[in-house]
């Protein structure tokens, strides 16, 4: 097809898709998840930015929760959740950008309504993430804050956007999460708010 252009990874080494081919891109394509459904999220033209900001606000800590005979926690020991963060583009996958945002420290109380002084605690390094992956040939937008093996979030959300969507665009989501997960098995440590991603 005319004016096809290769697409290139941030190393300069040509992309191929999952069968191995050689990618290309219409001059002005727009967003980073191509046009074909089932595709890997790698169809990123050089116009992709190397940064993101995600602008949460109203993203509240979970209050103290209890499991079983214990009671737990969460508490921000360093950096911010309510915030502008910037986000790097990971040069692994050019359709996701991320960033260290914090610390939230896991208190462990041996009551059941938090009182007292806790016995132990447990710090985990806050991630904010945006990406785009397609899943059943459909393409998903998610932005993600929490640790990143998954002890606990913040803020979750993903959207099933349809095949080919304009992946570059701003765009503002709710999240996901509610004050009744909190404890209730989701490793949830914060609730509502939402987000706008430039």
């Amino acid at each position: 097809m005319s004016g096809e252009r290769l697409i290139l990874t941030p190393g300069g080494k040509r992309l191929l898709n999952a069968a191995g081919k050689q990618m290309l891109n219409l001059p002005g394509a727009a967003g980073c998840c191509g046009p074909t459904p089932g595709e890997e999220c790698t169809l990123c033209s050089g116009t992709t930015p190397l940064t993101r900001v995600a602008t949460f606000v109203d993203v509240v800590l979970c209050p103290c929760y209890t499991v079983t005979n214990y009671s737990f926690r969460p508490s921000l020991l360093a950096g911010s959740i309510n915030a502008a963060h910037e986000l790097t583009q990971n040069s692994a996958n050019p359709c996701q950008w991320v960033a260290t945002t914090g610390t939230v420290r896991h208190l462990h109380y041996p009551y059941t309504d938090c009182s007292g002084a806790s016995d132990y605690h447990n710090d985990y390094e806050i991630t904010t993430l945006v990406e785009f992956v397609i899943l059943f040939g459909h393409t998903h937008r998610r932005v993600r804050m929490g640790h990143p093996g998954g002890a606990g979030w913040l803020f979750w959300s993903d959207e099933t956007l349809g095949a080919a969507p304009t992946c570059l665009a701003p765009f503002d989501v709710a999240n996901e999460l509610v004050i009744g997960d909190c404890g209730a098995g989701v490793n949830e440590w914060g609730y509502d708010g939402n987000v706008s991603v430039e």
